[in-house]
């Protein structure tokens, strides 16, 4: 599942439209990805607007 499906369905099951997400290296599965966004986001809040659609879109 990509994170951008993940949210498409939780705003089809709430009505709500998520505005941010949190990362942090526990949340991911892949090391690679915790590892390119550690720096920048780790354990942080992060509005959606600023994800790149390559986060978005891979496979976790």
């Amino acid at each position: 599942m990509t994170i951008r499906r993940w949210f498409a369905a939780f705003t089809e099951a709430t009505g709500e439209v998520p505005t941010h997400v949190v990362f942090g290296h526990s949340y991911w599965s892949s090391d690679e990805v915790a590892e390119m966004w550690s720096e920048v986001v780790s354990n942080a809040l992060v509005p959606m607007e600023e994800l790149p659609d390559s986060l978005l879109d891979r496979e976790f």
